[in-house]
């Protein structure tokens, strides 16, 4: 089995298992994706998985998968609390 064919069949995996587990965060969705290494090392991109699921789904193109990717990191009030703390804001 080629590199390539390897790699396909591991990011069908990680497409199953990402769908299902959406309600996740993303650090834990990245743990996922930290499972599903490539075959040569390293990891799929954030792009590489939309593509290879827009290419799989081609009907629905920007699905809840797809959403839940492209957003971006937020930062939870405790942490904006602990900012403000360190900036001596008020």
């Amino acid at each position: 089995m080629s590199k390539k064919d390897s790699d396909q069949l591991i990011m069908q995996a990680l497409l199953l298992v990402l769908e299902a587990n959406l309600n996740l965060s993303w650090p834990k969705l990245f743990r996922l994706i930290k499972q599903h290494p490539k075959t040569g090392g390293g990891f799929f991109s954030k792009t590489e998985i939309i593509k290879a699921y827009r290419e799989l789904n081609p009907t629905d193109f920007n699905g809840t998968l797809v959403q839940k990717l492209l957003l971006k990191p937020t930062k939870n009030l405790l942490a904006l609390m602990g900012l403000r703390e360190v900036f001596g804001i008020k």
